[in-house]
C-alpha cells in the first residue's frame, strides 16, 4: 500500500511539472522534505479512537518553487503503550487516564501529535441479562455495562468506577456483594421487584444510576437426588411402584412429577418399567431401575445431577394369584368370642393385605388372651369371582423382629377356605398348617402359611385366624398378603413344620 501511494505522488508531481510547461529532467526524482500530523494535538476519552493522518511534503524539480504534498502512509508509534495505542493507519485508541507523543516516520523523516487521553463520559448503565428471572433459593448473576459520551455500544466499566447495587425489596430478592461488579441476586420469595446499580466515577465526581426489573420464580429443579425404595425384592408378575425425588433450589425436596421423566430397566429380561415409574417383575434376577429426566427437563443440570438409580431384585413369587384390592378383593378383620377372653385384642391396618405394596402388612394384636380369643382376617375375591378346587392357599405372615415363629405359633394360626361365606376346609390340631420360609425382610422372618394339600373344594374368600390358645399375652402376626393360589406343592427344597 505504501508503495502504491508513493508512486501516486510521484505521479503527481511529475504532471505538475508538465503543466506549467517547464522542462522536467528525466532524472529528477521527489524528495519527502518533511511530514506534518493533523491534528497536532486531540483528546480522546479511553476507550474511544482519534483519527491521525500524516501528511508529506516533496520537494519540486529544479526552478519550480514551494513543495507538493500528499497523504502518506507513515510508520506510526506512541512513546507509553499503557496510555494509548496507534494502528497502522494512525487510529490512536485512549487506554487510561495520560499523555502520549504519537510518532509518524517516513524515509528519516518525522512528526508527532499530542494527545491527551480523557477519564470517559459515562451517561447510561446498561445491564446484562437485561431482566433478571431467579428462582426461590437460586442466584443469578448481573453485570452493569457502561454507555459513555460519544459512543452507542456498551462497554465495561473504566478502572476508578465504582457500583453499589440495591435491591427493591429485600424479602423478595436480596444481593450479593453491594459494592462491586458483577454482583449475585438471590431468590427470596415469589413475585417481582427490582434492582438499582449506582455506577461513581471516584475520578471525574460523576454518578450514574440505573434499575433492572427482578422476577422471582418458584424454586426449580437442581437434580435428581435418589430413587425410592431405593432397594426392593418383588416376585415374577408382581409390581413395584418406584418414586424419583428432586431437590430443589430452595433446598427442599419433593417428588418429580412423571412426565418430566424417562424411566428404565438396565435388564428387561428382569424387570420392564412403564412411564409412572411401576416396575413389573419378568424373570429371576437383578436390575437397575433409573428415573432420567427429559432432555427439555432444566437443560442446565449436569449431566450426572440428571438422573438416579435403585436396585430391584425379581424373585419366584409363591404367590401365583393374590387378593388385591386393585382387583376387586375386599378385607373383613373380627376380634372374638367377646372382650373379657380377648382384652384388647385388634386388627390394624387390614387393608395392608389387599394393597399393592407387598411391603406392607396388617397387624394381628392380642395383647391378652384366654381360651381361644382370636383375632381374625378374611379377604373375599371380587364378586362372581371363583377359585377351582386344587389350588393351595394361604397368607404371608411375620413375627416382630426377634420373635421368630415356631411350632407353637403355627398352633396358634388356622387357615380356612370359605364359598359364599360357608367354610370349606380349615386347618386344625389333626390337619396343621403347612409352613414355607420365604427368607427375611429386614429383621423379620416372612412365611407363607396354607392349607397342607390343594383345597378339595372351590373357594371365594380366605380367612386367617390368630388365636391366644389357653394364654397369650403381647403376641402379635404381620399378615403382608393372601394368595389365592401359590407355587409351593412343585416345590422341593420348602422348609416344612412338623
Amino acid at each position: 500500500m505504501k508503495g502504491i501511494r508513493w508512486l501516486i505522488a510521484l505521479s503527481a508531481l511529475a504532471l505538475a511539472a508538465c503543466g506549467d510547461d517547464s522542462i522536467q529532467s528525466p532524472d529528477f526524482s521527489p524528495e519527502l522534505d518533511h511530514i506534518e500530523v493533523t491534528p497536532a494535538t486531540g483528546e480522546v476519552a479511553a476507550g474511544d479512537t482519534i483519527q491521525l493522518t500524516a501528511t508529506g511534503f516533496f520537494t519540486r524539480q529544479p526552478g519550480v518553487e514551494g513543495l507538493d504534498s500528499g497523504t502518506i502512509d507513515a510508520d506510526w508509534s506512541v512513546d507509553d503503550s499503557d496510555i494509548a495505542s496507534v494502528d497502522d493507519d494512525g487510529l490512536v485508541t485512549g487506554l487510561s487516564r495520560g499523555q502520549v507523543t504519537v510518532t509518524a516516520s517516513q524515509d528519516g523523516e518525522s512528526a508527532t501529535a499530542v494527545i491527551t487521553v480523557l477519564s470517559p463520559l459515562l451517561v447510561e448503565l446498561v445491564f446484562e441479562p437485561s431482566e433478571v428471572e431467579v428462582p426461590v433459593g437460586a442466584e443469578q448473576t448481573v453485570t452493569v455495562l457502561g454507555i459513555y459520551a460519544g459512543s452507542e455500544e456498551p462497554r465495561e466499566l473504566t478502572d476508578g468506577t465504582t457500583v453499589t447495587w440495591t435491591s427493591g425489596n429485600v424479602t423478595r430478592a436480596t444481593v450479593d456483594p453491594n459494592i462491586g461488579n458483577p454482583t449475585t441476586v438471590t431468590g427470596v420469595t415469589t413475585g417481582g421487584t427490582t434492582l438499582t446499580a449506582t455506577a461513581t466515577n471516584t475520578t471525574e465526581g460523576t454518578t450514574v444510576t440505573g434499575m433492572v426489573g427482578v422476577t422471582v420464580t418458584d424454586a426449580a429443579l437442581v437434580g435428581v437426588t435418589a430413587i425410592e425404595p431405593d432397594e426392593a425384592t418383588i416376585g415374577v408378575g408382581l409390581s413395584q411402584q418406584f418414586t424419583a425425588i428432586g431437590t430443589y433450589s430452595d433446598g427442599n425436596t419433593a417428588e418429580i412429577p412423571d412426565e418430566q421423566l424417562d424411566w428404565s430397566s438396565e435388564d428387561e429380561d428382569v424387570a420392564t418399567v412403564d412411564a409412572e415409574g411401576l416396575a413389573s417383575g419378568i424373570g429371576e434376577g437383578e436390575t437397575a431401575i433409573t428415573a432420567t429426566l427429559q432432555p427439555a427437563v432444566s437443560p442446565g443440570i449436569a449431566d450426572e445431577d440428571r438422573s438416579a438409580s435403585a436396585s430391584l431384585t425379581v424373585t419366584p413369587d409363591q404367590c401365583t394369584s393374590r387378593f388385591l384390592k386393585s382387583n376387586g378383593a375386599s378385607v373383613l378383620a373380627e376380634t372374638g368370642p367377646n372382650l373379657l377372653l380377648c382384652l384388647g385384642c385388634l386388627v390394624d391396618d387390614e387393608i395392608n393385605v389387599i394393597d399393592d405394596d407387598f411391603d406392607n402388612f396388617a397387624n394381628m394384636i392380642i395383647p391378652v388372651g384366654l381360651l381361644q380369643g382370636y383375632t381374625e382376617i378374611t379377604v373375599s375375591a371380587a364378586e362372581g369371582t371363583e377359585f377351582a378346587a386344587g389350588g393351595v392357599p394361604g397368607f404371608i405372615i411375620s413375627r416382630p423382629a426377634n420373635a421368630l415363629l415356631s411350632a407353637e405359633l403355627v398352633s396358634q394360626l388356622t387357615v380356612t377356605t370359605l364359598l359364599d361365606g360357608e367354610e370349606q376346609q380349615t386347618t386344625n390340631e389333626i390337619t396343621p398348617l403347612r409352613l414355607t420360609l420365604l427368607g427375611l425382610l429386614g429383621d423379620e422372618q416372612q412365611v407363607l402359611v396354607t392349607l397342607p394339600e390343594p383345597a378339595a373344594e372351590p373357594y371365594d374368600a380366605l380367612r386367617l385366624r390368630f388365636s391366644s390358645g389357653l394364654l397369650s399375652a403381647l403376641a402379635t402376626t404381620n399378615v403382608y398378603s393372601a394368595c389365592a393360589t401359590t407355587d409351593i406343592v412343585a416345590e422341593e427344597d420348602e422348609e416344612e413344620t412338623p
